[in-house]
């Protein structure tokens, strides 16, 4: 379970890493976080109540991107329990893929701004989960929140020290992958989304070896294959 534990917690890395670099990319270029729900339906209502209607209606239709991702994503993983099978694989390669094409195709459109929503909408609707935990994948608000939690625990003896390696993990891959992407965007632009596009191969890759290992294996030796 602790050697699970640790390729999983690695898994989730990957997409943190992802997440955080692909909200970095589109702030850089829209000015306008794709994952961050809060901070735009807070713009987004100060924009209406200035009647400034471009404003609303741009961070808006962010909002309802990535909203409509999380439903796809509420659709694929209807039982609300993660499992690595196949269908999470493909799930992430299938962003890989989308991700990769439309990079290609709009990656100097602004209507590229609302793929990206639906992709992260769709990485922070799946039903990972960490220890009992929920994990969503786009943002740092939960694991800071947890970071805090568990290290004001610490104060009553009940803290859960390999949530806070957890969450100080993820939020050093998450400033990770925003360094990283000021590095690239200064580089190659908007075509830095590929790199992303490389994150959910990896992520899928490394799904498929957890799949492998721990649950294949484990149906074979009980006889379920």
């Amino acid at each position: 379970m602790k050697s699970y534990n640790k390729k999983m917690s690695l898994w989730i890395s990957t997409l943190t890493f992802t997440g955080a670099y692909m909200n970095s990319m589109a702030l850089m270029k829209y000015s306008i976080p794709v994952s961050h729900v809060t901070g735009n339906w807070n713009l987004s209502v100060q924009g209406l109540a200035n009647f400034n209607l471009y404003n609303v209606l741009s961070l808006f239709d962010v909002i309802l991107s990535f909203f409509f991702g999380t439903v796809i994503s509420g659709i694929v993983f209807s039982n609300k329990k993660f499992i690595f099978n196949k269908i999470s694989e493909n799930y992430l390669k299938g962003l890989g893929i989308a991700l990769f094409i439309t990079t290609m195709a709009l990656s100097e459109e602004n209507s590229f701004m609302y793929i990206v929503a639906i992709i992260t909408g769709m990485q922070n609707g799946m039903f990972i989960t960490y220890r009992n935990v929920t994990c969503r994948t786009t943002h740092l608000t939960g694991l800071t929140t947890e970071l805090g939690t568990q290290i004001g625990m610490i104060v009553n003896g009940k803290a859960d020290f390999d949530r806070i390696r957890f969450a100080v993990v993820n939020i050093l891959m998450a400033v990770f992958g925003i360094v990283l992407s000021v590095k690239i965007y200064g580089i190659f632009g908007m075509k830095g989304f590929y790199f992303a596009s490389f994150g959910y191969f990896f992520s899928s890759y490394i799904c498929k070896k957890i799949r492998i290992k721990y649950f294949d294996q484990w149906k074979e030796a009980h006889g379920e294959i």
